[in-house]
């Protein structure tokens, strides 16, 4: 990560739909570790999917903006929700859509981010997230973050023809 850039997270606006961030949603490569990658995406059904978590209590997307040199680069997303008030707790699912900006360290900074979110401004007292098995990157980055493994669920997603576990952290 260069020592210039920040990470910010910003809830994600309708104008911040681009012809990169549905390329990114339907990119095989970027979402193969998503359920999203059984959907082929298009700006009028993510600009629909975008309105509706603008209005929710209980769910929100930030966009993971990266700020260098005075510009801000929108890299990917992260959907915090939905958050139960009462149990205080929530889901995490994220990912890094400019494929220059993966490997870089960002998804460390990412779980920070969101984790002090979570804490500061829900109350929240757990964040849950779920990876595949073989996302071994996605589960280093909770693991750096003192995410704990909390269960694993043997053969439930199918990935190339084989099943995988889905680890929960």
């Amino acid at each position: 990560m260069k020592s210039k850039s920040i990470l910010i997270l910003k809830k994600l606006e309708p104008k911040m739909i681009t012809k990169d961030y549905i390329g990114w949603l339907n990119d095989s490569q970027t979402m193969m570790f998503t359920e999203q990658r059984f959907k082929k995406h298009t700006f009028s059904q993510v600009k629909k999917f975008v309105n509706t978590i603008m209005k929710s209590k209980n769910e929100f997307l930030y966009a993971i903006l990266l700020k260098e040199n005075q510009k801000r680069i929108h890299i990917g997303n992260i959907k915090l929700g939905p958050i139960d008030y009462y149990h205080k707790f929530a889901y995490i699912s994220y990912f890094i859509g400019n494929k220059n900006y993966l490997n870089k360290g960002y998804g460390k900074v990412l779980i920070q981010s969101i984790s002090k979110l979570a804490k500061n401004k829900f109350k929240l007292n757990k964040i849950i997230a779920g990876t595949y098995s073989n996302n071994i990157a996605s589960g280093k980055i909770l693991e750096f973050n003192k995410f704990k493994l909390e269960g694993r669920i043997k053969k439930q997603f199918k990935f190339r023809n084989k099943y995988v576990d889905h680890i929960i952290y």
